[in-house]
């Protein structure tokens, strides 16, 4: 028990005295506070520092009452996860990557998963088609040539017809 004046109260929450005649005013303080025959307030401080602490507005005109820790126990802090104003922000930081996420689907920078794969799988399956379909295509007339040039030629003609396809809808640089 700190038995002190509103002066050295102002000092322990770090506040201006103009606050604490604020704080008075409300009507907060009324039940802890004595006035000497001087006109002087005496008060519990650390009585005045929890009533302050439960029920004073925290932001009033401008101003923020700073409690100087002394010696708090682990049950008077609050951790950072469960404020208020920690859960907003979270919530406000997820609603601005949902939409970012939006925004970038609409121009076309992100894309559907499952139609890539669907494409990619089409894709495949049309070269896969392709590159076997060139035995069959081509093999009698390999069977009538003798020149390897000539054999080497029909054989890469035909697989760059065969991959051709991989070719449109992309660009090459």
């Amino acid at each position: 028990m700190t038995i002190g004046n509103l002066t050295q109260l102002a000092e322990r929450l770090n506040v201006s005295k103009t606050r604490i005649s604020q704080i008075k005013q409300k009507g907060i303080l009324n039940g802890i506070m004595e006035k000497q025959r001087s006109g002087a307030f005496l008060l519990d401080i650390e009585t005045a520092v929890k009533i302050i602490k439960e029920n004073a507005e925290p932001y009033g005109r401008g101003h923020t009452i700073k409690i100087i820790p002394t010696a708090l126990s682990p049950s008077e802090t609050t951790p950072k996860e469960q404020t208020f104003s920690y859960f907003r922000n979270q919530k406000e930081n997820y609603a601005a990557m949902l939409a970012k996420l939006d925004l970038d689907v609409r121009k076309g920078v992100l894309l559907n998963a499952e139609d890539v794969k669907q494409s990619a799988f089409e894709m495949y399956r049309q070269t896969r088609d392709s590159l076997l379909n060139i035995v069959d295509r081509i093999s009698s007339q390999l069977s009538s040539e003798s020149n390897e040039a000539k054999i080497r030629k029909i054989l890469e003609t035909e697989i760059i017809n065969a991959l051709c396809h991989l070719h449109e809808g992309t660009s090459w640089k």
